[in-house]
């Protein structure tokens, strides 16, 4: 690393480094921004198809509950079918037709009823829950889901006839008509009644009434059979899925809030609908991440919507995932990413630095080699040890260097050429230049003879006067030659 921070400092003065550096740091970092807008795409990639997967587990735990709710319907209606059903019905029927007032029959009979304690059974009870109808119904349905499945899904069931009197049960009914109730009342007017969840207080506990009429061979109302389904069993039975998570949890929720599942441990009935979870399950579907605990979940969501001709109860199916869970794959990638780019990053600065050194080293040599040169120095050639552009341009100096060295030695033997005939040339000119010297001022010496006796022969003043002047010229030349 020490090597990598000195050759940093020498690339502050090198132009060449210091471009190469600025477009490595500049390909590192696009490169760290890449990797960061992958991870929060991938981030948003994995949330929307962990929130998706979600949504469709909600969907088919929905479809699976109200399809488990609806088979509970299908088996009793073939029960309500069968001979024994309508055998006991009939009878009953005829017998109550019989009787001068039955409805007064009934209502005294329901008031000696209501008067036993809940926890007593009296021997008219008993043997309503004794008789064949109420024997083939526990051994049908009660008992056979709990010897071959596990489960006790049916926890009561219970008959009347066409005057909501009782018939026969599986255990013991806190009334013995049933006319009056409202499931009575809307299976008579439907033909079939599939309650929201409610506490039943024989049976103390909450589930969900499944009530069908009962026709005869002619096709005439004969009565009403009822069974309460535990739902918690129903939702056992259909298995849900397994968790794909530690941190799962699978809720259903009422329409109006209420927990009736969970597959942790939860309350029956708790009132959930103050939870932030529940206020933003607003669409038939979707998923969120809200906060639970102090922890932020993602929650999966679907309201049910029946099946076949069951029209469900709306409710809230949640599946929700510990965020930090489910996000773990994307934290050991992002951690996994960041050591790896810190790899690439020290990996570049150094291959990064080995290449500019490459670079700037050979033109270092180059420049050395140049400034040399202009001190004269013409003998200066740098190494060729490479066959790049820059092996290329080190022998281009060397040749300029060779070429220049020839031109310089050339240069001082046709100077020295030069001069010498230069000094010949001077030495015939001194020669040739006292010759002249010597007889220019031989031909004025006689000039100035002639114009001396001219001066005095001449009487004319204007001619002497010109001849003054000519005799002052000849003395001016006379002294420039000496």
């Amino acid at each position: 690393m020490v090597p990598v921070i000195v050759g940093l400092r020498k690339w502050s003065v090198s132009g060449i480094g210091a471009k190469v550096f600025a477009i490595a740091l500049a390909v590192i970092l696009l490169l760290c921004m890449l990797a960061v807008w992958s991870l929060e795409a991938g981030g948003h990639s994995l949330e929307v198809a962990i929130g998706n997967e979600s949504t469709y587990i909600a969907n088919r735990i929905s479809a699976s509950v109200d399809r488990g709710i609806y088979l509970k319907y299908h088996e009793m209606t073939l029960l309500c079918l069968g001979l024994v059903v309508r055998t006991a019905l009939e009878g009953s029927n005829i017998a109550f037709d019989a009787m001068e007032d039955p409805y007064e029959y009934i209502n005294q009979t329901d008031s000696e009823w209501t008067s036993v304690p809940i926890n007593q059974i009296s021997p008219f009870m008993q043997s309503l829950m004794d008789n064949n109808l109420s024997v083939n119904l526990t051994n049908r349905l009660v008992e056979h889901y709990v010897i071959e499945h596990g489960l006790d899904i049916y926890r009561e069931i219970l008959v009347t006839n066409k005057y909501g009197a009782l018939v026969a049960m599986t255990s013991r009914s806190m009334d013995y008509m049933q006319r009056d109730d409202e499931w009575w009342q809307l299976t008579v007017e439907n033909e079939f009644y599939i309650g929201d969840v409610s506490y039943d207080e024989c049976v103390r506990m909450h589930g969900v009434p499944v009530c069908l009429s009962v026709y005869d061979y002619s096709g005439e109302f004969a009565g009403v059979m009822r069974g309460f389904i535990d739902l918690v069993a129903v939702a056992e039975e259909v298995g849900l899925f397994e968790p794909a998570y530690k941190t799962e949890d699978t809720r259903i929720l009422t329409n109006d809030g209420s927990q009736i599942y969970s597959s942790r441990a939860f309350v029956f009935m708790d009132d959930l609908s103050e939870e932030n979870y529940y206020s933003r399950s607003s669409e038939d579907s979707g998923y969120f991440i809200a906060e639970e605990g102090g922890r932020p979940r993602l929650f999966g969501y679907y309201y049910s919507t029946g099946y076949l001709d069951y029209p469900g109860h709306n409710w809230l199916v949640l599946v929700s995932y510990d965020s930090a869970e489910v996000m773990q794959p994307l934290s050991e990638l992002r951690t996994s990413i960041t050591l790896l780019a810190l790899l690439l990053a020290a990996a570049s600065v150094f291959v990064t630095h080995m290449f500019a050194r490459s670079i700037t080293s050979p033109l270092k040599r180059l420049t050395k080699a140049a400034v040399d040169m202009s001190h004269g120095n013409l003998d200066r050639r740098v190494e060729v040890d490479r066959k790049d552009e820059i092996g290329q341009l080190a022998q281009a100096f060397n040749g300029m260097a060779e070429e220049l060295d020839d031109l310089y030695d050339d240069l001082e033997v046709k100077v020295a050429t030069r001069t010498a005939e230069l000094q010949v040339a001077n030495k015939k000119l001194g020669i040739l230049g006292s010759i002249t010297r010597h007889d220019a001022l031989n031909q004025l010496t006689v000039l100035r003879g002639w114009l001396s006796m001219a001066q005095e022969t001449v009487k004319n003043e204007a001619t002497r006067q010109y001849l003054h002047k000519v005799e002052l010229a000849s003395e001016n030349v006379a002294s420039y030659l000496n």
